[in-house]
């Protein structure tokens, strides 16, 4: 029987900044585990290249030794695990792939992670390339059936379902969800995965919406700790467990749903030395702070490949910088970023609570739009653009009409936000009062009548202006 460890959870742990990107952090670069490096924990076990090694105490110290060589069983013929080379009718996922003939291989008891490193990058896609239609970037936005919020995670849609999912790198696998939908108009009954992973000490990630999980994962179903919840049409039973489980490169780990009318598979990666800026951490608890983009964390051959999908659609891809989107939208003394009403503040915890504005370059066109997400009643938009849920503003370069949120300083001016001068049937008026408030106001007009095809000096707040609040 297969030993497995329940260790503790205390949140996800987030995403290594060891990206060329990302030159805002230094990378911090280690060595693998040998033997004779120091430990924390005396009777802790690592595997590494086939090897194995055990934390003993020397003297008043606490070493790696080496305990010998790892054998490896071979897989039985029902064992849902990738062929070293694929067949005449499947392609490999990268350039880079190697995939692997041998198990999962388990151990016993984890003191911590590897120290980040280049060696921390994933050297394969998780999804064969031929099947991506077109991946997103972080910080998306979905004020309409969503949250206005930027998501923390972007995701593979694909071309067909039960696409199979693998390792991309080593990783521990440290808590399963199973997903169980009792009441839904269109997937009752229902059952889907979520998987949570760790890297290295400061990297983590998941995955989401899979289905088929290798035999050697599932745990046993009196290991679940489950709980229920409703949202307006649906009831759910989430059922989780924590493990501790090492999963080598390059083997499969589950499959995309067969479910959805859009086949797609979350990933979410993180890193807790990255706060991503934000000026009210405390309304965006877990693991938002820390997120990075996922395609970053690859080496450069299947980096490449990915950077190379990303866009709102197959057929619209991203073409502006930065591709992969930020959740680094807060702007110290600017009216860019996240906001929330004084009178009635948001609560990040739910990732469906409607009462933010979100006032940003647009994620899929940072340099020619601006995006403005939200569900306050007094605010939102009537209109659906872009097929976003969101409308999007045409960047202008000076004055006061359509200039980016992040050029509006505390001056005691009003500025004016409208889709096109010429149609549009809203408009949106804007002051930052002080470094923590805003005033924004919705005026509803006949089309081409906007308050910005006026002087500035015509333009004023009326009494359904709502102030806001970081």
């Amino acid at each position: 029987m297969r030993a497995r460890t329940v260790l503790p959870f205390h949140g996800i742990p987030i995403l290594a900044t060891v990206f060329l990107t990302l030159s805002l952090l230094t990378p911090i670069i280690y060595g693998a585990y040998a033997a004779d490096q120091t430990c924390k924990k005396v009777g802790s076990k690592r595997v590494q290249t086939g090897e194995s090694f055990v934390c003993k105490k020397v003297g008043n110290k606490l070493f790696w030794k080496t305990t010998g060589k790892v054998k490896q069983s071979q897989p039985s013929p029902n064992e849902s695990s990738p062929s070293a080379t694929p067949t005449p009718n499947e392609s490999s996922p990268s350039a880079t792939a190697t995939p692997t003939k041998t198990p999962i291989p388990v151990i016993t008891s984890v003191s911590s992670a590897n120290k980040c490193s280049s060696d921390s990058l994933f050297k394969r896609l998780p999804v064969d390339f031929s099947k991506i239609s077109f991946v997103a970037p972080i910080g998306t936005l979905a004020p309409v059936g969503g949250s206005p919020l930027p998501k923390h995670h972007t995701g593979f849609m694909l071309n067909e379902r039960e696409v199979p999912l693998i390792a991309p790198g080593d990783i521990t696998i440290t808590e399963i969800r199973e997903v169980r939908y009792l009441v839904s108009p269109t997937r009752a009954g229902f059952i889907d995965y979520a998987i949570f992973f760790s890297v290295c000490d400061e990297v983590s990630g998941h995955f989401g919406h899979v289905s088929n999980l290798n035999k050697e994962l599932k745990p046993d179903a009196s290991a679940y700790q489950c709980s229920k919840y409703s949202s307006v049409d649906e009831t759910v039973e989430s059922c989780t467990v924590r493990t501790s489980i090492k999963v080598l490169e390059g083997t499969q780990i589950a499959t995309s749903d067969n479910n959805s009318s859009s086949p797609a598979i979350d990933i979410g990666m993180y890193d807790t030395r990255l706060p991503n800026d934000f000026l009210n951490l405390t309304r965006f608890p877990g693991p938002t702070a820390g997120t990075l983009c996922p395609w970053d964390f690859f080496t450069d051959v299947p980096k490449a490949q990915l950077y190379s999908k990303i866009g709102l659609s197959a057929s619209t891809l991203s073409t502006e910088n930065p591709k992969c989107g930020t959740m680094a939208v807060d702007k110290t003394g600017t009216a860019a970023g996240r906001w929330t009403p004084q009178a009635n503040p948001g609560n990040a915890n739910d990732p469906a609570d409607g009462r933010f504005l979100v006032l940003t370059p647009d994620t899929y066109k940072p340099e020619t739009r601006i995006a403005y997400s939200t569900r306050i009643p007094e605010i939102v938009s009537t209109a659906q653009y872009q097929g976003q849920n969101y409308p999007t503003f045409p960047l202008q370069n000076a004055g006061r009409v359509n200039i980016a949120p992040s050029r509006i300083t505390t001056d005691g001016q009003i500025y004016c936000y409208v889709v096109d001068a010429a149609t549009s049937t809203e408009s949106f008026l804007v002051s930052l009062v002080s470094d923590a408030q805003l005033k924004v106001e919705k005026i509803a007009h006949a089309a081409g009548a906007t308050r910005c095809n006026q002087l500035p000096g015509q333009w004023f707040f009326s009494s359904t202006a709502i102030t806001l609040i970081r």
